[in-house]
């Protein structure tokens, strides 16, 4: 994309999962990559294993200031050069009841998909207008579309994430800067482990109205994050990260990218009427609930 300059990406969420297997790929591939890690260790392991085009940057998407500090030393590397791509793909989850999600925990879902995005972005700008044709990639989640019961923060945040790229693709139309976003099902990636611990913790700190509603549920979230860890069903985070390249590489990319066969039949779904849909999901997630008389 700059001629005979290596192509400039600045990746979010570089330390595992998606983020960490489009590091591995294009820096194998020649690229320069800026890769953006919350903890100094993950800043070290990544310098060890990578070439000298991999730099990692420290990076707190919840803290203005890291944000702007990682921008500033990316643009005193590039030395007046401009980014070719960022790549959004740090990210959390939060699996439980909407009724019993602490409201701390939705904020900071909604500080990290969203709002950090988009302070990421505001920062970089500078840097993908001088690079005459820039890439925005999102990295977003089919559960945007369709929203799926317990996982409903997460949901709400990526449908926002969807809405922030389309109102961005048609803002910076005016300076050749596409904004893709990429849409996959299930991904292989540590978030799971991650979220069956939550779901634990989640499930140990609730009050007992929690349990005695929503005791069952727990237990099928259990199953189904387990059977996902297991490798049941599910994207590897190396199929993700070969369409990252692809619109990188793109002449003109396109604004939504579905990956994978569940995310596919998740669009089948959200086609059925309402009533139908929700019958559905109610017969494919929800567990037998108590009677009334058992309540």
């Amino acid at each position: 994309m700059n001629g005979s300059d290596p192509t400039t990406v600045f990746i979010t969420g570089a330390s595992s999962g998606i983020g960490l297997a489009t590091v591995e790929r294009l820096d194998a591939r020649g690229y320069r990559i800026y890769a953006g890690v919350r903890r100094d260790d993950d800043a070290e392991r990544l310098a060890q294993r990578g070439s000298a085009g991999l730099i990692p940057v420290c990076l707190d998407l919840t803290n203005p200031a890291s944000i702007e500090r990682a921008l500033t030393r990316i643009e005193e590397d590039l030395g007046g050069k401009g980014l070719d791509a960022v790549v959004n793909n740090a990210g959390t989850t939060a699996v439980a009841p909407l009724e019993f999600t602490p409201l701390e925990t939705v904020r900071h879902q909604f500080d990290i998909n969203i709002i950090g995005h988009l302070a990421v972005l505001q920062a970089a700008l500078r840097l993908l207008r001088c690079g005459g044709s820039g890439r925005i990639i999102n990295i977003g989640s089919v559960s945007g579309r369709v929203s799926t019961p317990f996982t409903g923060a997460y949901n709400a945040s990526k449908a926002a994430l969807r809405s922030l790229g389309d109102a961005l693709r048609v803002e910076l139309a005016p300076w050749n800067i596409s904004v893709s976003l990429i849409e996959p099902g299930t991904v292989l990636t540590p978030m799971w482990t991650r979220s069956l611990a939550d779901v634990q913790e989640m499930r140990r700190t609730m009050p007992p109205e929690a349990e005695r509603l929503y005791g069952p549920v727990f237990s099928t979230l259990r199953s189904f994050i387990e059977k996902i860890q297991r490798g049941g069903q599910g994207l590897s985070s190396e199929e993700v990260a070969k369409v990252i390249e692809r619109v990188i590489q793109a002449r003109r990319p396109r604004a939504h990218y579905i990956i994978g066969s569940d995310a596919r039949l998740r669009l089948i779904l959200g086609r059925m009427p309402t009533r139908m849909r929700d019958w559905v999901l109610s017969r494919l997630i929800l567990p037998p609930y108590p009677s009334s008389e058992e309540r």
